[in-house]
């Protein structure tokens, strides 16, 4: 069974790629290591994005790109619960 993981902030680069993702004082980890074990056979955790004054979550997951593999949410009509519009660290 895995376990559910908030993301609330980001780290993002020069370019505005997102880095890390993570829960501000629990946890923080780099993309590649979410992404590694998001499409692990058994993934030890499922992972949502919680904005700020935000009422519910919105799933994430791992897409395979021509330029590589990142995060992303799922769409919805909520505001503050997309990867990009979370706070920095």
């Amino acid at each position: 069974m895995t376990e559910l993981r908030v993301i609330t902030h980001v780290t993002k680069d020069e370019r505005d790629n997102i880095i890390e993702v993570g829960n501000e004082g629990l946890w923080r980890e780099p993309v590649e290591k979410v992404i590694d074990d998001m499409t692990s056979v058994a993934p030890s955790f499922e992972y949502r994005v919680q904005g700020p004054g935000v009422d519910g979550s919105s799933a994430v997951s791992v897409v395979n790109s021509r330029h590589g593999r990142y995060l992303r949410t799922h769409a919805d009509r909520r505001r503050g619960n997309n990867l990009d519009e979370l706070p920095n660290f």
